[in-house]
């Protein structure tokens, strides 16, 4: 049998390599897509939930929620979100409808999580306060949203704050200072 000639043979293993690459890069953004619509109508695992709630736990939010997934746009959103004050502090008691998660995108590629910032929308909740000698009042809060950006040196910047507070409206600003021990 007759070999073919060199040059056919380079020109047929180059097809077949560019051939392999743009199955291989179809593949690629199959699973992309996939993991996307996945994450967007399934939902994120569990160990994204465990991982997420532990941050937040450390930046002084004791959280839980029902569902947390990719939106396309948006990030990374949580429904029915709960927060309520950790080992037994007077604090709020509040439920969050949704909230959206900003990560921060360089910690994340390193295999840390880091949270930006929430956005909390159509909160309610209660609130006991306890003020010295005095027996502890319960504020009722509702329509609460706000956008928390969580600072260096245990601070948290609220951009826009506004909530119904016992019948009265409340916009605020400010800088939280050891926002975690609050």
């Amino acid at each position: 049998m007759k070999r073919p000639p060199k040059w056919k043979c380079f020109w047929l293993c180059c097809r077949w390599g560019i051939r392999g690459c743009r199955i291989a890069l179809l593949v690629v953004v199959l699973l992309v897509v996939t993991g996307f619509v996945w994450f967007n109508q399934i939902g994120m695992p569990d160990f994204a939930k465990t991982m997420l709630q532990d941050e937040l736990k450390n930046r002084g939010l004791e959280v839980e929620f029902q569902r947390m997934y990719w939106k396309w746009f948006k990030g990374i959103v949580t429904e029915d979100l709960t927060i309520h004050p950790t080992e037994g502090r007077i604090g709020p008691s509040i439920s969050i409808r949704t909230a959206d998660v900003d990560l921060d995108l360089e910690k994340l590629a390193t295999g840390e999580v880091s949270v930006k910032s929430i956005e909390l929308f159509q909160g309610y909740g209660v609130w006991r306060v306890a003020p010295t000698n005095e027996s502890p009042r319960t504020l009722m809060i509702e329509n609460l949203n706000t956008d928390i950006r969580f600072l260096p040196d245990d601070q948290w910047q609220l951009t826009h704050f506004s909530a119904k507070v016992q019948g009265i409206n409340v916009a605020a600003a400010g800088i939280i200072t050891n926002a975690s021990f609050a």
